[in-house]
């Protein structure tokens, strides 16, 4: 099927090429003359477009192949990893899990990994979603985060390991740096205490454990919401 059948739902007009001289009118056998030219200089354009498409396309492409039984990592940023609101700088998230063992080779660039069985994400991917891993198979592999139904990666804090106060424009605010679940301590973010509070009300900053082994001076936060003292109530 053509882009042009699936998109209007039909097929596309056949379009004859027009022999010189064969309506008597001068005009219009120019006319359909340089109709037959406008239609061969687009095609030799869309040759030449493809053409180098293909060419940009197999100069960034691997070349690589896998057997069953290597270690491999997974890139998951194609499944939009994100928290659960905006953060400033996505590109700084985790780009490889794993390492995953190869269970079958699909195809010829689809591969079938051991994943583990809480990860809800299909366990087919194309060649160019994974990475060789040359590390010890000793080291504890960095897990698979939680996937919502429509494949969004939403992490949680696990802990709150530190706070400051940053100033933005004419007024300061607070950041606390989290430590997210299934991510390693050297993943931990800086992100708004508002925002963490809004977003888990049931984190407490209070049980946060400062850098260094030193306390940096500022009142802990809670992020319990207060309830109101029946005492002072009518």
């Amino acid at each position: 099927m053509t882009s042009y059948q699936a998109f209007y739902g039909r097929l596309p007009p056949l379009i004859l090429a027009y022999p010189e001289g064969l309506s008597p009118v001068h005009e219009v056998d120019q006319t359909l003359l340089h109709h037959d030219e406008l239609l061969h200089q687009l095609k030799t354009n869309l040759e030449i477009s493809m053409n180098r498409m293909k060419q940009q396309a197999d100069s960034k492409r691997r070349d690589i192949q896998f057997a069953v039984g290597d270690q491999v990592l997974l890139k998951l940023r194609p499944y939009r990893q994100q928290t659960v609101f905006k953060r400033a700088h996505q590109k700084l998230s985790s780009r490889y899990y794993g390492p995953y063992p190869i269970l079958e080779k699909i195809g010829a660039v689809a591969y079938r990994l051991q994943l583990p069985p809480t990860a809800r994400i299909h366990p087919v991917f194309h060649v160019s979603l994974l990475k060789p891993y040359n590390g010890t198979p000793a080291v504890t592999p960095l897990d698979l985060p939680p996937l919502a139904d429509n494949g969004v990666i939403t992490l949680e804090p696990q802990q709150i390991l530190d706070t400051r106060w940053i100033k933005r424009g004419d007024t300061f605010m607070e950041e606390s740096l989290v430590h997210w679940k299934h991510l390693p301590h050297e993943k931990a973010t800086w992100e708004s205490t508002d925002t963490i509070c809004h977003q888990f009300p049931h984190l407490m900053l209070e049980d946060k454990h400062p850098l260094h082994g030193v306390g940096n001076g500022k009142p802990r936060r809670s992020c319990r919401t207060p309830r109101p003292n029946s005492r002072y109530m009518d």
